[in-house]
């Protein structure tokens, strides 16, 4: 059985140096669902990178083929807004042997913080051969807002 959920992660190490968000030093997470439904602020012109995803557990035990290949999908993801813009991202996604969890993780960075309010959306999508569906056809699984005040 594959255990999928919203990843939660308010540390990250590096992967690769070509990782945006390690080679540019953001190294602040504004976390979404810490955040969920609440207006907050957070200090303007500082760097900060939004990295929110999926796992699942038992990837090398206990995942089917077909279930690995709707995990790593680009229809499994998680898609950043801000004032209702679609916001870049780099999928980021990593393995802990010692664990045995895959990671998928969509990260967006934003080298010169912000100013002034904003509107943050948070959406996550499924593979739909993940949850009865279609394989190929992203299945809307849950968002987030909030406004944030940069001063």
């Amino acid at each position: 059985m594959v255990c999928i959920a919203v990843m939660v992660f308010t540390f990250a190490k590096p992967v690769a140096a070509s990782n945006r968000y390690w080679a540019t030093g953001a190294d602040v997470q504004i976390n979404m669902i810490d955040h969920c439904g609440e207006d907050f602020t957070y200090p303007a012109n500082t760097p900060f990178f939004i990295a929110h995803g999926w796992f699942t557990t038992e990837w090398t035990t206990n995942t089917p083929a077909l279930d690995k290949r709707g995990f790593m999908a680009p229809t499994t993801y998680f898609e950043f807004r801000v004032d209702r813009v679609p916001q870049a991202s780099s999928m980021n996604a990593q393995y802990f042997p010692e664990t045995d969890i895959k990671v998928k993780l969509l990260v967006s960075e934003f080298d010169q913080g912000m100013t002034g309010m904003h509107r943050f959306g948070a959406l996550w999508f499924l593979d739909g051969s993940l949850v009865g569906g279609t394989f190929g056809e992203a299945m809307f699984q849950g968002a987030c807002v909030s406004n944030v005040n940069f001063v």
